[in-house]
C-alpha cells in the first residue's frame, strides 16, 4: 500500500477498495483449502470402499451417498474458487497491475526541486 501512495496512485479513498481485494484473496485461499480438505476425505471414503462388506448394501450405499455429496461441494468450491480468481484480477487490473492495464494508468506529474538559489535570482531580476 506504501508503495501506491509513494506514486501518487492511491488515496486514503482507494483503501477501501484494496480491503475487499484483501478479503476476496483471503476468502479465494479459504475456499481452496476447503476443497483439498474435502478432497483427501473423498479420497479416505474411496479407500474404504473394499472395507464394506457385500452383505451390507446399506453401508454402502450411505459410503456412496456421502462421496456423492462430498464431490458436489468439491464442484462448487471450484465455482467459488474460479469467481474468486477472477474478482482478484478484475482488481489487478483496476489497480494497473497487470502488464496489459499498465499502459494506461497515468501517475501525476512529478514536483520539480526546487533550486533556491535559482528562484532567488529569478526574484533579483524583477
Amino acid at each position: 500500500m506504501w508503495a501506491f501512495e509513494d506514486m501518487g496512485m492511491l488515496t486514503k479513498v482507494d483503501a477501501a477498495a484494496v480491503y475487499a481485494y484483501c478479503c476476496v484473496w483471503s476468502k479465494t485461499l479459504a475456499v481452496e483449502q476447503q476443497q483439498a480438505e474435502m478432497r483427501e476425505a473423498v479420497r479416505v471414503l474411496r479407500e474404504n470402499v473394499p472395507d464394506i462388506r457385500k452383505d451390507d448394501p446399506a453401508g454402502l450405499i450411505q459410503l456412496f451417498q456421502e462421496i456423492v455429496g462430498l464431490e458436489k461441494l468439491i464442484s462448487k468450491c471450484t465455482d467459488q474458487s474460479r469467481a474468486g480468481w477472477m474478482a482478484i484480477r478484475q482488481y489487478l487490473v483496476e489497480f494497473g497491475l497487470t502488464p496489459a492495464s499498465r499502459g494506461r494508468i497515468k501517475l501525476p506529474p512529478k514536483e520539480e526541486e526546487k533550486d533556491e538559489f535559482a528562484a532567488f535570482q529569478l526574484a533579483r531580476v524583477k
